[in-house]
């Protein structure tokens, strides 16, 4: 069953983290790549959460996560379980965290329908006191396309602090799934935010040089209709006003083109991760 109680939050204040003369932490914070990242917010994404995969990333990540048959996995910001699932088919038992109570529902729901009994999910957030929470370490800690903290510094201490033997952040490169055409068919700006490289240069501060691979994807855009379409994409432009919404709209109609499945945004993009993973014997 998930833990419901929230555990207590620090109120500590921001840190920094310098390597190469660059406040990583700074810009990361400036890039404020976590702002509208809410429970609801998240809830309302459940449904369609993960829909066009190719398939390619959850296999991709595994192997260079490199678990063993024994080991115990916590997956931070788990989402509706697309590294949770395919995890616990591989190891003694996975803990899956996310602060979003309608996908860890789906999350419980795709496990059951696997058979596997063997996931725990714990509804929780970045800023909780994960003691609290129930939490304890595990052999692998993976935050996986789910570092939303706003405090860079302190979250990677705490995925490090919680890992016994391999911690692993996968992050964005560039752009990551972002698509630019669709904010700026909204008539916004494209500006993106911090990918990768924050992490990396916060990660060298803390005393920690993790392995940097990278893996890649080209996930059809598939939608069953095209007011799911507009749904969906509107609510990657956050706080996308009526008025947004509408040129959005306009140019859905003139660019989707009907699949077999649906209705289908062309032009496949190939997105990009960094995936970046330390073992615990090389203490810092």
């Amino acid at each position: 069953m998930p833990v419901t109680a929230r555990g207590r939050r620090s109120a500590a204040p921001k840190t920094s983290a310098t390597f190469g003369g660059v406040d990583w932490a700074g810009i990361w914070r400036r890039g404020r790549r976590w702002s509208g990242s809410t429970p609801g917010r998240w809830d309302a994404r459940a449904r369609t959460f993960g829909r066009g995969g190719d398939g390619t990333f959850a296999p991709a990540v595994l192997r260079l996560l490199e678990p063993a048959p024994g080991w115990s996995a916590l997956d931070v910001g788990c989402g509706t379980g697309a590294l949770a699932l395919p995890l616990a088919e591989r190891i003694r038992r996975v803990t899956a965290l996310d602060f979003s109570p309608a996908m860890l529902d789906l999350l419980r729901r795709r496990a059951a329908e696997r058979g596997l009994r063997n996931v725990r999910p714990v509804l929780g957030a970045w800023a909780d006191d994960w003691k609290a929470l129930g939490l304890a370490p595990h052999d692998l800690v993976v935050a996986s396309r789910s570092l939303l903290a706003e405090d860079l510094p302190a979250a990677l201490r705490q995925l490090d602090a919680f890992a016994r033997r391999r911690a692993c952040v996968v992050a964005p490169v560039g752009d990551g799934p972002t698509d630019r055409r669709v904010v700026e068919a909204t008539g916004r700006a494209f500006r993106p935010g911090p990918d990768f490289l924050p992490v990396l240069g916060t990660l060298l501060s803390l005393g920690r040089f993790p392995r940097l691979e990278y893996v890649s994807s080209a996930p059809a855009r598939v939608f069953g209709s095209r007011d799911e379409a507009l749904e969906t994409l509107a609510w990657t432009v956050r706080g996308c006003t009526a008025a947004e919404r509408g040129r959005l709209a306009r140019w859905l109609d003139r660019t989707l083109v009907p699949s077999p499945r649906g209705w289908e945004l062309p032009g496949r993009r190939v997105v990009r991760w960094a995936v970046l993973c330390w073992d615990k014997e090389e203490e810092p």
